[in-house]
């Protein structure tokens, strides 16, 4: 039974004529037959395809700054974060939500709250990390997003993941970004480096190579070996459908990330040793 595209009989208020509710109940059945043309749906997630796999965030943290690390792609399934610092890095506040004055949120999450309070004072910064090993099955394009300041030209916040951050609400058109409210386009530049697979492998395998495991974590691997290439050549934005949740049957929901207007593509390019 071939499926037949019914899309353009359906509208606010249209009565369907007895033919188009025939082919309506004949696209049911063709659909669960996986007949020609029917849409596919994805399979319940196996055991065996679970990995744990890990997303992290890094920022240049200002005296007296807070800085809020929002996780969203472990869901229910994450390990307990961790948190690194810069040498000589004293007086850090970590709380498991926040450190400003926001009101808690109304249902569960995943946020890290980061404060440099140093007593000693002086006008710098330093570089903080947090991370989260999680269980997925996905990952389909891995997702670098860096945010530079504007005035100083410095890039200040990092944030790679296997999943795009829409993961947490299952809904493309509803998360952008990971930046949460730190992004201000009148002060900043968004880049995004969508890695696929070989891509990101050369990044690790270099970690391996230059035997910096478990010294450095992606992201400072990333930081020392590599520059921010901000007008890269021939870029093109991923089209494949990618992993946004996963339903209450198990089953896979994905869907294509939109490149919005005001993110711009980048690229790694190897510094020269």
């Amino acid at each position: 039974m071939a499926w037949v595209d019914l899309s353009s009989n359906f509208g606010y208020g249209t009565q369907l004529t007895s033919t188009q509710m025939q082919n309506l109940r004949d696209n049911l059945q063709a659909a669960f037959d996986q007949d020609s043309g029917a849409p596919t749906f994805s399979a319940a997630i196996d055991q065996t395809a679970l990995k744990t796999d890990t997303e992290e965030e890094t920022a240049d943290a200002y005296i007296g700054s807070a800085y809020n690390f929002a996780f969203s792609s472990v869901g229910e399934y994450g390990f307990y974060p961790k948190v690194k610092f810069e040498a000589d890095t004293k007086s850090i506040d970590v709380q498991i939500y926040s450190v400003d004055a926001d009101a808690g949120p109304t249902s569960y999450t995943t946020n890290i709250g980061i404060k440099w309070a140093d007593r000693a004072g002086g006008d710098t910064t330093r570089n903080v990390y947090a991370q989260i090993r999680y269980v997925t099955a996905s990952g389909e394009i891995f997702w670098l997003f860096i945010l530079k300041e504007k005035e100083t030209g410095k890039y200040i916040r990092m944030h790679a993941s296997p999943d795009h951050p829409c993961i947490c609400c299952h809904d493309p058109e509803a998360v952008h970004h990971p930046f949460f409210k730190n992004y201000d386009p009148e002060k900043h530049d968004m880049f995004v480096i969508p890695m696929n697979k070989s891509q990101r492998k050369e990044v690790e395998d270099l970690r391996e190579w230059k035997n910096e495991l478990p010294g450095l974590t992606f992201l400072e691997c990333v930081k020392k070996y590599f520059d921010i290439d901000e007008n890269p050549k021939n870029a093109k934005w991923p089209t494949i459908p990618v992993t946004i949740g996963v339903d209450r049957n198990r089953r896979v929901m994905k869907a294509k990330i939109p490149k919005r207007d005001y993110i711009k593509q980048a690229a790694l390019v190897r510094k020269n040793d």
